[in-house]
């Protein structure tokens, strides 16, 4: 701004120039303006999933330096905010972290800026579109049918995503529960290597609400399979053969998959598969375990059982001595009394009835009689009947008491006798006459068993206070022993058939229990002591008739209830742990 002031004549002219507010930069280009053609077209919105929608556009413009994304969620009247911006040519933008199941509009303009101004074309028309609804949750039903003449013995498992094993029978079902919805794999596991799944395993499905339904179908092949033979000899051979399991040996024999359980002929060649890979190194075993007979306490397997063995073919040999008879005493009808049962575990026969309490059966030499205690007459006393039951006989006639009878070879009789005021061992003739004392000494003796020639008789008792143990005397009560390997609580003395040995029963300690029985034997001159079962309550052992098994008493510790087994020499049950029969004063027949 330029300011002259005029003074009077002769007045020098004063001239000040003052520039105020000048900006020296240069002035920039006016506003850019986009023609209508050069706006976005074709705005496209697509949801993709529930929390993100894909935007697109056609760009119509060459000289934008890039593109506006406006968003509305009141719909397509709504207002718009700014949510993103591009750089030039860009056709998409992906819009995420959305709600589920919302509906979102889009908008887009180009812009263009020049130093410090920008300029704008027009919105492209609006697109709209709705996030997905998330999948509800729901749950999974798997159903498995397996077909083929060797299905896996021991079914499958169903696995999802990896998760915890659900066990499922080879032509069953089960439903998974509460599974999230979305996509899931499904396995079906555990199959056997001779059978296969039909299509795809595992399996990709998708869970939203409600039940998703997924079947696998199995086929299966004979796999690698063994030729068993079972080869039976001697009298009254078991008819129903036997129960056969056949092992997959893991870990070098550190674990053990059972891959067949089968029933096999007591004479013929069975084929079985094998149907699991592992090292080739299987265990066959003769047991009812898991399904089938066991063999019949009259027959003894005398090859190895379990047998392990890599070979394809394998022989079991089983030998078979006559069934006979045990005699026992049970309380199933009201009161004890007396019993017999077939060695092939049939047959069981109530003998006597009286109400009285009859107990401790013992066969006669020629298996023709059945000696037993009875207080049907008031007191305990020695009877005798015929193995029938019938035409009951009583041999003894003591107010104090006579019990335990056990006969020898030649026909005689020992028992307890209380008459001299302590427990006693005697011995008389079958008829009851002529009753003498053994023992006749102020210690209590019981237990009394013959040996098989008849010349000795081992029994529970106690000398020179000493603790009860077993003594072993000759048949005449002299030359009175008690076996170096006795202990204190031994007791229930019994002469195996060949004379060579003694089973007993002795105390030990269980620590669940405390002291408690279990089945001993030893050689007859109380030498090789071994013990049979574990530490829990067993009593009363009885030879069988070969000398190559046990029958012996386990009591329950807390209902009292008492249940006869059969076990062989080596402790193993031959009826795989399952009771013989119930029962106690169990007695073979010979």
């Amino acid at each position: 701004m330029v300011v002259v002031k005029r003074y009077s004549a002769g007045t020098p002219l004063l001239v000040l120039s003052l520039l105020i507010g000048c900006d020296p930069s240069p002035v920039g280009p006016p506003t850019p303006i986009f023609r209508a053609a050069e706006a976005p077209a074709g705005t496209n919105a697509v949801a993709v999933s529930e929390s993100r929608i894909d935007v697109g556009w056609q760009d119509n413009s060459s000289t934008e330096t890039g593109f506006e994304v406006h968003r509305s969620t009141a719909g397509a009247s709504g207002a718009f905010a700014l949510v993103a911006s591009t750089g030039a040519g860009a056709t998409t933008y992906s819009d995420v972290n959305l709600t589920p199941a919302t509906q979102y509009c889009y908008k887009v303009r180009a812009f263009q800026t020049t130093g410090r101004n920008t300029g704008y074309s027009q919105f492209s028309g609006t697109a709209c579109a709705t996030t997905a609804t998330p999948p509800q949750p729901g749950s999974i039903h798997v159903t498995t049918a397996t077909t083929g003449a060797y299905p896996d013995p021991d079914g499958y498992f169903v696995r999802v995503d990896g998760g915890p094993d659900q066990l499922v029978g080879t032509n069953a079902s089960i439903t998974i529960a509460n599974v999230s919805g979305g996509n899931h794999t499904v396995l079906l596991g555990g199959v056997a290597s001779n059978c296969v799944v039909d299509g795809v395993n595992p399996r990709s499905i998708s869970v939203n609400s409600g039940t998703t339904d997924v079947g696998f179908g199995v086929a299966c092949g004979p796999g690698n399979t063994f030729q068993v033979t079972t080869l039976t000899t001697g009298v009254d051979r078991d008819q129903d053969g036997y129960g056969l399991a056949v092992f997959n040996v893991l870990y070098g024999g550190g674990a053990f998959q059972l891959v067949a359980s089968v029933t096999v002929p007591a004479n013929g060649i069975t084929t079985i598969p094998a149907r699991t890979p592992g090292s080739g190194d299987y265990r066959l075993e003769l047991t009812p375990v898991f399904g089938g007979s066991p063999v019949a306490p009259n027959c003894d397997v005398t090859s190895p059982n379990p047998l392990r063995t890599g070979a394809t073919a394998v022989e079991f040999d089983i030998a078979c001595a006559p069934i006979t008879q045990l005699a026992f005493s049970d309380t199933a009808d009201g009161n004890a009394d007396i019993y017999v049962i077939n060695s092939s575990g049939t047959g069981r026969t109530r003998l006597t009835t009286h109400p009285a309490r009859d107990v401790e059966p013992a066969w006669s030499p020629d298996g023709g009689k059945i000696a037993f205690t009875s207080d049907r007459d008031g007191h305990a006393e020695i009877y005798v009947m015929n193995a029938d039951g019938t035409n009951p006989v009583r041999l003894t006639n003591e107010a104090t008491g006579d019990y335990a009878p056990a006969w020898s070879r030649d026909g005689k009789i020992a028992f307890v006798s209380d008459r001299d005021g302590n427990s006693e061992i005697f011995v008389m003739n079958a008829d009851g006459t002529n009753p003498v004392n053994l023992s006749n000494l102020p210690y209590g003796d019981r237990d009394p068993v013959w040996s098989p020639d008849g010349a000795k008789i081992v029994f529970t008792g106690g000398r020179d206070g000493a603790a009860a143990g077993i003594y072993v005397m000759n048949a005449d009560g002299s030359g009175v022993t008690r076996l170096a390997s006795s202990a204190p609580g031994d007791a229930g003395p019994a002469w195996s058939p060949d004379g060579a040995r003694i089973a007993f029963s002795r105390v030990v300690w269980n620590p669940e229990y405390g002291p408690t029985s279990v089945i001993f034997v030893m050689n007859a001159d109380g030498s090789g002591v071994e013990q049979l079962t574990a530490a829990e309550t067993h009593t009363d052992p009885a030879w069988y008739a070969d000398g190559r098994k046990i029958a012996y008493v386990s009591t329950d510790p807390y209902s009292l209830s008492t249940t006869i087994h059969v076990m062989r020499l080596d402790g193993t049950e031959a009826w795989a742990g399952v009771p013989f029969t119930n029962g106690f004063n169990p007695a073979w027949r010979r």
